[in-house]
């Protein structure tokens, strides 16, 4: 609830999604690989996806789950004891759009649960911009400082 709070309150340009005018935001967490998702049985991302969708639609946003438009074609070395340009190495190409159509001008909100270096939230928003949504906005349930 609060990632939606935060969501309505400081990024203005989402006023638009108010009511019912035919344009809905779409929703986006940041996927895991099926192998991972198999391995966890959830993908946290995911979940908290979902909670800001059903709360935005309940503010009266018109707001979309799409939890298949972004993949994670390959696992990706755990990130916590890497630095910034090893993180941006690591998840380079990991990512892939695979319903490109659906992005075409669209305001995307990227979730995820943890935010470091930003590595993951960059690589994914600059698949979405290439694939033609016109913003998108990062959403995280926590930010961390960097380890230096």
């Amino acid at each position: 609830e609060k990632m939606a709070e935060y969501l309505m309150e400081n990024f203005a340009e989402i006023a638009s999604f108010k009511g019912e005018n035919g344009n809905a935001l779409m929703i986006i967490p940041v996927p895991l690989t099926k192998a991972r998702l198999r391995e966890r049985g959830y993908n946290q991302a995911f979940l908290l996806a979902e909670r800001v969708c059903d709360v935005l639609n309940k503010k009266g946003f018109s707001a979309e789950l799409y939890e298949k438009v972004l993949e994670k074609q390959r696992d990706t070395a755990q990130q916590k004891h890497m630095d910034y340009v090893s993180r941006m190495e690591n998840v380079a190409g990991a990512y892939h759009i695979h319903d490109r159509k659906s992005c075409r001008g669209k305001t995307v909100v990227l979730i995820d649960d943890i935010l470091t270096t930003g590595a993951t939230g960059s690589e994914c928003a600059s698949r979405l911009l290439s694939a033609g949504a016109e913003r998108v906005l990062f959403l995280v349930g926590a930010a961390l400082p960097e380890k230096k």
